[in-house]
């Protein structure tokens, strides 16, 4: 399949992070997120990457925010944590690259460091309607 068509073509946004970094960063957040959605938030601003949670129904949250590498305007992107995991886990060195559009459209992961290898994980991003 041609599946080069659906990658976005195009990137404003960069986040280069520490794959141990973030995936235990999002392990701590994401035992306080809504068991049905799985749903953390990436809030990304200059030099941080900023990760929450919440359960509402149990009245529970997770606010977490870490040193990275980013180049681009602030967003916020959601995701399902247990996605994200798995990407995590079949990424091989030490660092990753995720490219990011908007909230709107998925986020792009990639291996980053002299063992990288070609691979490209895409994650579509989840959109929650907020309640009033």
């Amino acid at each position: 399949p041609n599946y080069k068509s659906i990658l976005p073509m195009y990137f404003p946004n960069f986040i280069t992070i520490s794959v141990n970094t973030l995936t235990n960063a999002i392990k701590r957040c994401g035992a306080f997120a809504d068991a049905a959605t799985g749903l953390i938030a990436f809030h990304c601003t200059e030099g941080y990457l900023s990760i929450r949670a919440q359960d509402v129904d149990f009245a529970r949250s997770a606010y977490e925010s870490i040193p990275c590498e980013y180049e681009g305007d602030n967003i916020e992107i959601n995701f399902n944590m247990k996605y994200i995991l798995e990407i995590i886990s079949h990424i091989k060195t030490d660092t990753l690259r995720i490219k990011l559009s908007d909230g709107s459209r998925p986020g792009i992961f990639t291996p980053t460091g002299e063992s990288a290898d070609t691979t490209t994980f895409l994650l579509m991003s989840m959109f929650i309607p907020k309640t009033k």
